[in-house]
């Protein structure tokens, strides 16, 4: 009985242990994030989408910003997440300023977030 209990104690402290850093929340945000920035991508020329999918996914990148902020998360992936935010937000401006940007502005500015998005979600699933 005793090494019964040993046994399961310690897979449960193992299994414990291996994810202290992986948050799944986290992680499945960013890989959505991933997913809609580069669709997002297509659409640069018709105004009306972009413009309402870009305001979308700047309050996907404010949460993103501070759910991580508000977690024991590291430094550097507190950075992280403010730099994509930053980045959505710089497109974000951009189309609500007096004159929208180009296309080609959009999609490489998009192609840059969802490259961000993809690298800090793959650098998540490692931890």
């Amino acid at each position: 009985m005793y090494k019964k209990i040993m046994t399961l104690c310690a897979g449960i402290l193992m299994t414990g242990c291996s994810n202290v850093h992986f948050d799944n929340v986290e992680y499945d945000k960013y890989i959505t994030f991933t997913i809609r920035a580069k669709a997002l991508s297509t659409v640069c020329k018709d105004d009306a989408s972009i413009r309402m999918g870009i305001a979308f996914l700047k309050s996907e990148a404010n949460y993103i910003n501070e759910y991580a902020s508000h977690r024991a998360a590291r430094d550097e992936v507190k950075a992280s997440a403010s730099t994509l935010y930053s980045l959505t937000s710089e497109l974000f401006d951009r189309y609500e300023s007096e004159e929208a940007p180009s296309q080609v502005y959009c999609e490489q500015k998009l192609k840059t977030i969802a490259t961000t998005s993809e690298a800090i979600s793959s650098t998540l699933g490692r931890l």
